[in-house]
């Protein structure tokens, strides 16, 4: 009677301490996920409650604040030369090129980069926002801010209209200084060391390079135009300019862009996440597939049309029987089997699988 005296007292103690640890963590998480109706800066104070880096993020609408943000942006031009853009209606890019710090200065307000310290300024014979080292006495880099509305002290004209000002939840201290997306190290993949790797593919995380012969993060957005060699437009709206077999195109900072999702006949890297390998076609014997690393041949390269997976080294499809057996054959040829099946789907988890069958137990990689 006494020994189970002490496990109900310990079974009930043991409650008592997931229902805190359950009330903590929800309270956290309301605390980071602040309504957007409430503005974080206190004018009083002159700096940002909570934390001191923000984002500066655009109203669309009240399911879409935040997909617009004040950001910096990098570019090189025609002559080699890097340019540092401010950009107020580009897609938000979360990294600290987007993240800032806002500091009372006398009766106005610097607003600095996470990326650098360098400040933002306003020039109001050119109408745009420009980056430069933070000094004491300049009134290009002085703004107002007023309920979260900031404006520029020399064009008092010159407001972020629409925009709000919000807290950048803290990072842990091993994951604050990535030069790729955090998604990448939650998976135990390291960030790529030279960030301008090619990128070998693209999924729902984001891009992936190939260093040592093991998979890489690069960056941190998903652009599904990488794996051609090019940036995908951020602003809004961007105006097809050509459209061709890869998908849309638009123009952006004299550059060419990609314009939401390149088309299915481009070529693609099949990897499994969780040993870090790619699906490859076997040297040895072109009908047989298998999981090796991911060098950039085309053994690694498969092209995906009509639902169907195919090898860029000898157009075989790929296809899968009743056994879940997977191996590569003439496509034409497939359509006379019965048990063999080569078309597929790619779900928004970036899983594999047999067409209109989305179970677990169908899922192919």
């Amino acid at each position: 009677m006494e020994l189970f005296t002490i496990l109900i007292l310990a079974l009930f103690i043991y409650i008592v301490f997931e229902i805190i640890f359950i009330i903590n963590y929800y309270n956290k998480k309301k605390s980071e996920n602040h309504s957007i109706n409430k503005p974080i800066f206190d004018n009083n104070k002159k700096t940002i409650n909570y934390n001191s880096w923000c984002t500066i993020r655009k109203f669309i609408n009240f399911d879409d604040f935040s997909n617009v943000c004040l950001q910096r942006k990098f570019i090189t031009d025609e002559n080699g030369n890097q340019q540092d853009l401010v950009k107020i209606d580009y897609k938000c890019v979360e990294n600290n090129l987007s993240e800032w710090s806002i500091t009372g200065k006398n009766d106005f307000y610097s607003i600095a980069s996470a990326y650098d310290g360098k400040c933002l300024n306003y020039d109001p014979k050119n109408d745009k926002f420009y980056m430069q080292k933070c000094k004491m006495k300049n009134k290009f880099e002085d703004f107002t801010i007023n309920n979260d509305i900031i404006c520029s002290r020399i064009d008092k004209k010159k407001c972020l209209n629409d925009y709000g000002i919000y807290f950048v939840p803290s990072k842990p201290k091993e994951y604050q200084n990535l030069t790729c997306s955090i998604f990448f190290a939650f998976l135990g993949i390291k960030c790529c060391s030279n960030q301008n790797i090619n990128v070998e593919y693209v999924d729902s995380i984001g891009n992936w390079g190939i260093e040592n012969n093991e998979l890489c993060g690069i960056g941190y957005t998903r652009c599904p135009f990488s794996v051609l060699g090019y940036d995908c437009c951020l602003s809004i709206n961007t105006e097809v300019i050509r459209t061709d077999e890869n998908g849309k195109w638009g123009m952006e900072d004299g550059h060419l862009c990609g314009i939401g999702e390149v088309t299915s006949n481009s070529k693609y890297y099949i990897s499994n996440k969780k040993i870090s390998q790619c699906l490859v076609t076997d040297k040895s014997n072109t009908d047989r597939i298998l999981l090796d690393h991911c060098n950039g041949t085309n053994y690694n390269i498969w092209y995906i049309k009509d639902n169907q997976i195919i090898s860029a080294v000898n157009n075989k499809c790929l296809y899968v029987n009743d056994s879940m057996e997977a191996a590569l054959e003439e496509c034409e040829s497939i359509n006379d089997r019965i048990d063999h099946y080569k078309h597929f789907d790619i779900n928004d988890n970036g899983t594999i699988c047999v067409k209109n069958h989305k179970e677990p137990k169908n899922n192919f990689v």
